[in-house]
Parts: structure tokens; sequence; C-alpha cells
């Protein structure tokens, strides 16, 4: 894969203009350029009418509009539309194999973010057949237009060989160009291969910048501290002076830090529970926060936590990939999980179960419970009580646990109780997957050999 040049472009701006900022006698003439079948116009009054009309929003006349503008192919049209199909709502019905149709449209045009969703679908099979190297295709062609989420995409894909040979030094470059592009996620991956030295010589002042630079997201933050306590006065003080990186270090393919391979070993046998230490690295935990903050609403959260699922249009290629590492673990496939819930933090905590029966009797048996503590305020992690004959365990942010609800006979086991998050523990965020299934995937051994 070839890394990014100086001919890597800016992703262009979602409307031209911006339609919040036009003024009544503006928003007639585009209504008017509209009407006479300007295709711009179309495009923007229809988003208009989605997002920015103060009388508020009206979906029908705002697909309506779009759907004229698609129509005369206008690339923005058909991606706005595609993710219109995947929400469900007035003047609107969810069809994910309409918006991956309307995706590929504005793909084949060279529109980035269309580029960019449709590589997830691609790589995650969502309405339709999944093909990882044509979603390295598509999430290079997004990046090279300049789109920092796929930039970050493609550096993941090569980093971990998905959807074609594995490519640390070129997934580097191009963590180093979404970060130069003021992206997150990718300072949060700099600061990793720095701290690690991963294609990067080791340099925790260099690492420190990075999560420094990456704001206030937990993960970065924890990563910092822990330098902190690291460096000495003046080191500190150097790096906070020193900023987000500004000139690409080139990466040394010499650098390689080894792969850690997770393993699960056995704390209790009733209740079954094995820990697994280091599950998650630092730039998938980072992703994996990232992707739910946006959905977690704190006011709905009450006392206790916000979460959000992971899964239809929202699974991506970080938790698809993440979900095979679990079912290499667990000998059972992911397709029979619930999909990942991340739970937030706001004021306190809350129980996260696993041994119920969700939606009744007749629902399909919980296998197991997986906990994936992805940030924790203090470095030593926290102690969580699994309840029957188990002691409190340590994790840390990475380590994950599980929870085994089926005896080797099938049956449920009554000695499993739910994972308690102690009220003003350390920890801020986690990642709870549930494993059901109607009938037993390979034999009941399986279920236990990952211990």
């Amino acid at each position: 894969m070839p890394p990014p040049g100086p001919g890597v472009r800016r992703q262009p701006p979602l409307l031209r203009p911006p339609v919040d900022s036009l003024s009544r006698s503006e928003i007639r003439a585009t209504r008017r350029s509209a009407e006479r079948g300007d295709a711009v116009a179309q495009y923007n009054l229809g988003v208009w009418h989605l997002r920015d009309d103060p009388a508020g929003p009206d979906p029908e006349r705002g697909r309506q509009w779009l759907e004229a503008a698609a129509a005369q192919g206008h690339a923005g049209a058909h991606c706005a539309l595609g993710y219109l199909h995947l929400s469900a709502g007035k003047g609107r019905e969810y069809d994910p194999a309409a918006a991956r149709r309307r995706f590929a449209q504005a793909a084949a045009q060279g529109h980035p973010d269309a580029q960019f969703r449709l590589a997830e679908m691609c790589v995650t099979g969502f309405a339709g057949t999944p093909d990882a190297a044509k979603a390295r295709e598509w999430f290079a062609k997004s990046a090279r237009m300049g789109h920092t989420p796929a930039q970050c995409q493609l550096a993941y894909c090569l980093e971990h060989a998905i959807g074609g040979a594995r490519d640390v030094v070129a997934a580097t470059r191009w963590y180093q160009e979404a970060a130069r592009l003021g992206e997150g996620r990718a300072l949060v991956a700099l600061g990793t291969r720095h701290a690690l030295g991963h294609t990067l010589p080791r340099d925790p002042a260099a690492a420190l910048a990075c999560f420094l630079a990456a704001g206030d997201h937990p993960v970065a933050a924890a990563a910092a501290a822990g330098l902190e306590r690291e460096l000495d006065d003046d080191a500190r003080r150097r790096a906070r002076r020193r900023g987000p990186p500004r000139e690409n270090q080139p990466p040394d393919p010499a650098l390689i830090a080894a792969r850690r391979v997770p393993a699960a070993h056995a704390l209790s046998w009733r209740p079954r529970v094995s820990l697994v230490r280091g599950l998650l690295d630092e730039e998938e935990r980072a992703h994996l926060i990232d992707a739910a903050r946006g959905q977690i609403d704190p006011g709905r959260a009450g006392a206790t936590a916000g979460a959000a699922a992971l899964g239809g249009p929202v699974r991506d290629a970080v938790v698809w990939n993440v979900e095979r590492r679990i079912a290499e673990l667990v000998f059972l496939a992911p397709a029979l999980g619930d999909a990942f819930r991340i739970v937030g933090r706001v004021e306190g905590w809350e129980a996260v179960p696993g041994d119920e029966r969700a939606g009744g009797p007749g629902a399909p048996q919980t296998l197991l419970s997986l906990v994936i503590v992805l940030a924790a305020d203090s470095p030593g992690g926290a102690l969580l009580e699994l309840g029957g004959e188990t002691g409190p365990s340590r994790v840390e942010a990475g380590d994950a646990l599980i929870v085994f609800h089926a005896l080797p006979d099938g049956r449920p086991d009554p000695a499993a109780r739910c994972v308690v998050l102690p009220a003003g523990g350390p920890l801020q965020w986690l990642a709870v997957k549930r494993i059901r299934a109607a009938t037993r995937a390979r034999d009941g051994d399986g279920l236990h050999r990952a211990a």
C-alpha cells in the first residue's frame, strides 16, 4: 500500500455552502434554484430540511429534494440518502441494502465519506457479502482524499493484515497523516508506537506529547498519566511544550514490537471465570470509546451509566476484528452473540448482568459474558466482585473477564453471577458482550477449553 504523499487532499466540505449559515433570502434563492433543477441547490435544500429548518426537521421533504439531486447524479445526495436508509423514522425506512447501493453509487463518483462507509459495510458483510480485500481498497481511496477516519481504518487493516498482507510501516505512515490532520485516534496510535518502540524509536517524551495532544480522551489521559510518572520534571515540561508531531519521522521496519497473543487463564471453576490479559491495545480501546461516545446520552443514563450498542451499521472493522479474536478464545462463532455494549460511567456504577434470559424464558440461553476494561482512572485497574466462591479480581485497561453461564452438560450454571462494579471504583469504560445460542455450538467441552 503506497504511503500518503503531497497529493493527499483534505476531505471536501459536505455542504456547499454550509446551509446552517444561510439567511432567509439565501434560502429562498436556494429554493428557486432547486425548483429550476440545480442539483447542488436541491442537495443543500434537502439537508436544510433535514437538520437546519427553524420550523423543525422535515424528513419527507428533505428526502424528496435529495432524491431529486441524486437523480441528477449528485454524489453527496446519494451518500445522504444512504445514511437516511440506516435510520428509521418519519419519511424514511430502515433499508441497509438500499443504503449500501447508495453508498456504492456515491463511492464510484469519488465521494470520500461514501467510500469510507462502503468499506465498513464490505469488511463486516453488513447488507451484503463480506469482502475484506475490497474494503481495504475503498478505505485507501477515501484515505487519499484526506478522510481521517478512513486513514485510521486503513492503518488498522494494514497493521492487522485485514484484506491483505500486513504492512506495519505503511500503517504508521497513515496514522502519521491522520495525526497531522488532528485525528485523536491516530495520536493515540502514534503515542503507543513511541511508548513501545513499534516502527518508531522508543521515546516516552514523544509518546507523552502525542497522548497530551489527543485531548481529554480517557485512553490517552490514562496513558499520559502513566508516562508522566516515568519521566522526570524536565522531560515532562519538554513533552508539554513539544505539542503534536509536526514532522513525520520515517518508520523503521527493523523496529517491530512483538505481537501479544491473548490467552485465557482460569480464575475460578465455580463459577467458571477466566481472565484474558491485554485482549485489546490502546488504539482499539480508544476507537471503541469514540464509537460509543457519540451515541451515549448522559441525560438518559441517570445516576449509573450510559451505554451504546455497536451493532448493525455501527459495527465496523475494529469491532469485527475484535469479535474474531474473541471467537478464537471461546471456540464460539461471534455471530451467536449480542452486539458489543459500551458502558460509560456518568456518576456511579451499575451491575452488568450475564445470567438472565433476555426476552423471557423462551430466549436463547446465555453461554458466556465477556467484559473488557476499556479505560480506568488508576494505573492499577480495579477489583471486580464476581460472586460465588470467586474472590475479587484485579483487572486493568485492555483486560477481559469471561464468565461462563453453562455447565459442560449444557445446563445453566446457578453459580454464575453478574459482574458487580463498585460505586466509586476507578473504571471508566467497559465493553460488554454476551454470547447466546438457541442450540449448543460445537460441543459442551468446547465452552470450557478456553479456561
